[in-house]
């Protein structure tokens, strides 16, 4: 996501997630289209090894992790864009492939990991139990004075409302809820922004790969 805000001194960009700068991408439905070698293989490394920030009113804050870490949640990003969400073997193949392709086999077994744990995790019943699924759904919302762009990594529908979430690969160290609210501007961007375009969102939140766990900008964690 980048946010930017009108201001004396000139813009304010913030880029909270893998979503590159120049990057542009289509929503699509459960089942993702496939993209070429060609296409990932470029962007792997060079729009994920950015640093990582999150929003934090209109100065944000930009944090850093290691290049392995930015590199691993990339293809975390990745295997959970295009594998089947109802098979959590499909976590194995995409990984193998993904890794190897970008050059970083040695991160294949982690990279595995974190996807099944969402895949294998409670809530997932609930995203397959729902009336729709979209993955990698552009979000944008300007009001006069910021603007905001991001893309959220996974929404579905239920019968009141649509659900938006972003997964997170961060060790959680024992302190989610700490995670939670470093990041809770971001989902709330992301809430505000949908809700803004008409899209009836009743809640968003953030998916831990770590642990499995889905922490409600509403309700906390819901595992």
């Amino acid at each position: 996501m980048r946010v930017r805000e009108r201001a004396a001194a000139g813009p304010k960009y913030v880029v909270p997630s893998r979503l590159g700068e120049d990057e542009i991408k289509e929503p699509h439905e459960s089942e993702p289209k496939d993209r070429s070698g060609d296409e990932i293989d470029a962007n792997v490394q060079s729009d994920t090894q950015r640093a990582i920030g999150f929003a934090d009113g209109a100065e944000g804050i930009l944090f850093v992790g290691s290049s392995s870490a930015r590199q691993r949640g990339a293809l975390v990003h990745e295997v959970l864009y295009r594998c089947d969400l109802n098979d959590p073997d499909s976590a194995s193949y995409w990984s193998r492939r993904l890794c190897r392709e970008s050059g970083a086999q040695a991160l294949t077994s982690e990279v595995e990991r974190h996807a099944r744990t969402v895949l294998e995790s409670s809530f997932m019943g609930r995203v397959l139990a729902s009336r729709r699924v979209l993955r990698e759904v552009p979000v944008a919302s300007f009001d006069g004075v910021t603007f905001v762009e991001g893309l959220a990594d996974v929404a579905f529908e239920e019968s009141d409302g649509w659900i938006v979430l972003d997964y997170k690969t961060d060790r959680l160290d024992g302190d989610g809820a700490r995670l939670a609210e470093r990041y809770r501007p971001q989902v709330k961007a992301y809430k505000d922004a949908l809700s803004a375009s008409g899209i009836n969102v009743k809640d968003a939140g953030l998916w831990f790969s770590e642990s499995g766990d889905v922490w409600m900008l509403s309700a906390g964690a819901d595992t």
